[in-house]
């Protein structure tokens, strides 16, 4: 089955290679670039690379204003062949995912765990069952699933400007597609000192968007892992 990697970026100069070339050694068939209009030379690098990737394909936004998180990974899903998606922003890196992809069976969608790496500090964070978000205690961006099943619920939901993913994954689950945990690590999430995660507004954000999961998709509270 085809294994497409999802990469939305804006301003990943820095970091996107890094990805890209975590997401080629996890072996996945495909690796989708969608540069969200950015302005420090992240297309220009895409550009350069480009020879190097057989497997890279790229798509550009070239308005002035952001199409945002959402619509870049609808935008790839979209375009990826049938068959298993695992999303991974461009600053982070993709780990060995073949756990996941024999876990996974029809109806499901797996997922595991992610080691956060704050300065020199590295901890690793267990993988929690959707609806336990009051913990925070989540399982982040990355996971597998089948492109089947993101359109059956619609892709992914535009109004949660925060927390977009677990909106994702509580859409999943409340359409009757299971979550699947694997004791693994899926991928490397590198914090930023002035990273959002970081502001006074984060908790706030992620009370609000936590509400609108419950109330937009109730049967994917109060689920057990």
């Amino acid at each position: 089955m085809t294994i497409t990697c999802i990469i939305p970026c804006r301003n990943g100069a820095k970091t996107i290679e890094r990805a890209i070339q975590s997401a080629v050694k996890a072996g996945v068939d495909a690796v989708l670039v969608y540069d969200d209009g950015s302005r420090d030379g992240t297309f220009d690098l895409l550009e350069a690379i480009w020879d190097n990737y057989p497997s890279l394909q790229f798509f550009s936004v070239c308005d002035e204003v952001r199409a945002g998180v959402n619509f870049a990974r609808n935008y790839l899903i979209e375009r990826a062949d049938m068959g298993l998606i695992i999303p991974l922003d461009a600053d982070d890196r993709l780990r060995d995912i073949r756990p996941l992809v024999d876990a996974y069976e029809a109806g499901t969608w797996v997922y595991g765990d992610h080691v956060e790496h704050d300065g020199d500090t590295q901890t690793r964070h267990q993988g929690a069952a959707t609806g336990t978000l009051g913990r925070k205690n989540i399982t982040g961006v990355t996971f597998l699933f089948h492109k089947d099943d993101w359109r059956r619920v619609g892709g992914y939901d535009p109004d949660f400007a925060y927390a977009e993913d677990y909106a994702f994954q509580c859409a999943l689950v409340n359409a009757g597609i299971c979550a699947k945990y694997v004791s693994t690590v899926v991928y490397d999430r590198y914090l930023h000192p002035k990273g959002n995660e970081r502001t006074a507004k984060a908790g706030a954000y992620w009370t609000f968007y936590h509400d609108m999961a419950r109330s937009k998709y109730p049967a994917a509270f109060g689920s057990v892992r």
